[in-house]
């Protein structure tokens, strides 16, 4: 059974934790959600998610305002049953890295093509169109995964 899943995006600060926040609201303390991002500035901000992820996820009634930026590599990768990346970069770092953990890329979770946006430095707009695309992302890999 699933309990440890982190969600990989490009910074850590958008993307990310805003799919951590979704699927921790549908598995609650059962399962462990985390995120972090490839990006090197992940490792040098001490910041937390944009504030429009934070607007975005609230409006849900999800708080990510605790969340802290951290980078992916050097992490002990091992413990995470499924690893979610939001892109075919984060999937090439992983792939022949973690035979023993499932690796997804969310956006060919939708099904339909459709591409999850970058959403860093945008406005409040596209990181709702982002968020309204993790949704059905998150509830897929709960029902496929986790249920």
């Amino acid at each position: 059974m699933i309990k440890n899943i982190i969600c990989v995006d490009r910074r850590n600060v958008c993307r990310g934790p805003m799919l951590q926040g979704l699927l921790q609201q549908k598995t609650g303390p059962t399962v462990v959600v985390e995120s972090a991002g490839t990006f090197i500035g992940c490792a040098l901000a001490e910041g937390g998610a944009s504030p429009h992820a934070i607007t975005c996820m609230q409006n849900r009634g999800i708080d990510i305002r605790g969340h802290r930026c951290r980078r992916v590599i050097g992490m002990d990768l091992n413990k995470f049953h499924l690893i979610v990346c939001m892109t075919t970069l984060e999937v090439g770092i992983f792939h022949n890295q973690l035979p023993s953990a499932a690796i997804l890329q969310a956006d060919t979770l939708l099904g339909n093509g459709e591409t999850i946006p970058y959403t860093w430095g945008q406005v409040l707009l596209s990181y709702e169109f982002c968020a309204e695309l993790l949704e059905p992302i998150a509830d897929r890999i709960f029902r496929t995964y986790l249920s």
